[in-house]
């Protein structure tokens, strides 16, 4: 519900369905329609409010995205296994198909591949690649930072265009 204003127009990440749907340009009709096909989404910071977060996963999953790219800060914090334990049920839709490819944020820590989620996914590393219809994800883990993700970065092929998610 957050309208954008000069205060946190240049935050990124942010979302503004509210300005799109009062827009004279767009309808409800015509942006439900073009959210018909979803190839994928990103979202993340989903840490906090389960109810609110399993609303949120919900309603990703009813547009039945091909892929879901998380930025991070799945949980508040990473080293409690309880909090862990609580998002897979509220993620189920994303993890039993494989769907979700998770980036670590500050909140995770390093537990951020050592959890059920990222188990379940079968993705136990900080930093990856997603190849996807033709895309080149990449996940990066922006707040440890090792040089051998620096490594990592700097051998992969060039001529290509990355898309990088991360937390920011």
């Amino acid at each position: 519900g957050e309208k954008p204003n000069n205060a946190n127009t240049t935050r990124a990440g942010r979302a503004y369905y509210h300005e799109i749907l009062e827009s004279k340009k767009f309808t409800p009709t015509a942006i439900a329609s073009a959210l018909k096909r979803t190839d994928f989404i990103v979202f993340g910071d989903s840490r906090t409010n389960l109810d609110v977060n399993k609303k949120v996963v919900d309603k990703i999953c009813s547009y039945k995205p091909k892929a879901v790219f998380h930025t991070g800060d799945m949980v508040e914090v990473g080293a409690k296994m309880d909090q862990w334990n609580a998002v897979m049920p509220v993620n189920q839709c994303l993890i039993g198909p494989k769907i979700l490819y998770h980036s670590c944020g500050n909140h995770e820590d390093k537990n951020c591949v050592d959890n059920p989620v990222r188990k379940a996914l079968e993705n136990t590393k900080h930093y990856y690649l997603k190849e996807f219809m033709g895309l080149s994800f990449i996940a990066l883990d922006s707040h440890t930072v090792p040089g051998d993700e620096l490594q990592w970065l700097g051998k992969l092929p060039n001529g290509k265009s990355y898309i990088p998610f991360f937390h920011p």
